[in-house]
C-alpha cells in the first residue's frame, strides 16, 4: 500500500469493496479467505479484514527451505455481509 494512504482503512474498504462485489455480481452466500496465523492472533482478520469466523486450515512446508506455516480459512456467511454492509451506508460522514 503506498505511504500516503497507509493507516486509512484502505485495507478495510478494498476487502468490503470485493465482497460486496461478489454479493452483487454473483449473489454468493459465503467469502472466504486465507491467511497466516499470526493474522489471526494479532487481530487483522477481524478488524482489518472484517472476517468473522476463523478456522485452522492447514500447515504448508517447503522442504527445500525448512519453512513451515499454518495457514486459517477466514470466511462470512451472507448475513455477516449484508450486516457489514449496512454498517458503512449508516455510517456517519
Amino acid at each position: 500500500m503506498h505511504p500516503k494512504v497507509r493507516r486509512k482503512a484502505m485495507s478495510t474498504m478494498a476487502i468490503m469493496l470485493a465482497q460486496a462485489k461478489l454479493l452483487q455480481d454473483f449473489d454468493v452466500d459465503y467469502c472466504f479467505s486465507m491467511v497466516r496465523g499470526d493474522f489471526v492472533d494479532n487481530g487483522v482478520a477481524l478488524r482489518t479484514y472484517r472476517y468473522y469466523h476463523m478456522d485452522f486450515g492447514c500447515t504448508l512446508w517447503r522442504a527445500d527451505r525448512g519453512e513451515r506455516f499454518d495457514l486459517w480459512v477466514l470466511h462470512n456467511s451472507r448475513a455477516d455481509l449484508m450486516r457489514e454492509m449496512s454498517l458503512w451506508v449508516n455510517s456517519p460522514g
